[in-house]
């Protein structure tokens, strides 16, 4: 006689307990096609909180790491994926101060370099859009559990002041997403 394993639980049936056809341990029949089976929770913090759904334990480097997992478009859908549900509004902002030393230098670069652009704003206006976009992953992340935003637009303003100060203002939307898996 020989061992027997049960396709729904792995159980291997040892010679010592007979045959049957039936598995000791789950009770199921051995002739019986084997039901799929749950995916394993995984060990890693992130990839756990990806697989329940839930990113309440993680700290906020985690939390940072899991919203990079947040995939961003311009467009109204996502390049091959299907969008299940939409499921809210997120947004971002990102202000940044400057005064009158910050426009000379500016300016200055725009004379000598020719181009009529200035890389200290072009700079400020790319970390503008990180921040924005970060911002924008974590609440599509923790307030709605999104897998993706879609119809992401920019608006860029500078407001300036009596003063010779200004501030650089970058605000984002865009549409938090659920995907079909």
């Amino acid at each position: 006689m020989s061992t027997q394993q049960c396709p729904h639980c792995d159980y291997v049936r040892m010679p010592m307990e007979g045959s049957g056809e039936s598995c000791p341990k789950c009770g199921e029949l051995y002739s019986a096609p084997a039901k799929p089976r749950p995916a394993p929770i995984p060990t890693d913090p992130i990839d756990r909180a990806w697989h329940l759904r839930d990113f309440r334990g993680l700290t906020p480097e985690q939390i940072g790491q899991a919203a990079g997992r947040v995939g961003i478009c311009t467009l109204e859908v996502m390049p091959g994926k299907i969008i299940d549900s939409a499921l809210g509004l997120v947004s971002g902002t990102y202000t940044m101060a400057f005064g009158a030393i910050f426009e000379a230098f500016a300016g200055l670069a725009r004379n000598v370099v020719g181009t009529g652009s200035s890389p200290q704003t072009e700079q400020h206006i790319e970390t503008g859009i990180a921040h924005v976009l970060g911002h924008m992953r974590v609440s599509a992340l923790l307030n709605f559990k999104a897998d993706g935003i879609v119809g992401i637009r920019y608006q860029f303003e500078e407001f300036s002041g009596a003063n010779n100060k200004g501030i650089l203002v970058v605000v984002g939307t865009g549409t938090a997403v659920r995907y079909v898996r």
